[in-house]
């Protein structure tokens, strides 16, 4: 993990910011280094609050998923974004492998 997070692309978010969508595909996945962000869930409104340090989005660049809610800087996020690419390479795995495993 700590390789991976070496190989990350650091980001900073405002509040309001939005860091993945809801149903969109995932390119990467994010930990969080400083800061809140909010998980939210359409149509229902169910809401999560996370504090750093956590991972987001990881288990949807694994099992090739849509992301399944809206992640919200609450405050400044300071965040490593690791490219769905880095994340296989870290497992072994090509894209073209994966890819024929999902579809």
């Amino acid at each position: 993990m700590e390789k991976m997070v070496k190989n990350g692309l650091k980001l900073t978010f405002r509040a309001g910011q939005i860091l993945f969508y809801e149903g969109h595909e995932p390119n990467g996945a994010f930990f969080i280094l400083s800061g809140k962000v909010l998980l939210k869930k359409a149509p229902r409104r169910k809401q999560k609050m996370m504090d750093a340090p956590v991972w987001l989005g990881f288990e949807h660049v694994i099992d090739g998923s849509l992301y399944c809610v809206t992640a919200e800087a609450i405050d400044k996020v300071e965040a490593i974004f690791i490219p769905r690419k880095v994340v296989l390479n870290h497992m072994g795995i090509s894209e073209a492998t994966f890819t024929s495993l999902v579809e």
